[in-house]
């Protein structure tokens, strides 16, 4: 089995489909990893370091939660555009 290229330009990074959902999700607005990781079906652990791979190419950054400080919370940054299509609507 090949393992997934860790680093890379950013566009490398997202030829992984895991890291492309994470990233869709994040443009739609969910923004806790443990709501990440809930709705991709990885563990915390795996779905942290995905996001980690993603900040450190600029695809996405973190900062700490306003509330306790204690999880992080993630944007987009403004190089990425998900283009997001209701199917079946007019």
């Amino acid at each position: 089995r090949r393992v997934p290229k860790r680093n890379g330009s950013g566009i490398d990074l997202l030829a992984d489909p895991t890291r492309r959902s994470i990233v869709s999700l994040i443009a739609l607005g969910v923004s806790q990893p443990s709501r990440i990781a809930k709705r991709i079906g990885l563990s915390r652990s795996a779905t942290s370091r995905q996001l980690r791979i993603l900040a450190e190419a600029s695809l996405i950054t973190g900062r700490r939660g306003y509330v306790d400080g204690r999880e992080r919370v993630y944007s987009k940054t403004d190089s990425v555009s998900v283009k997001h299509r209701v199917v079946g609507r007019d």
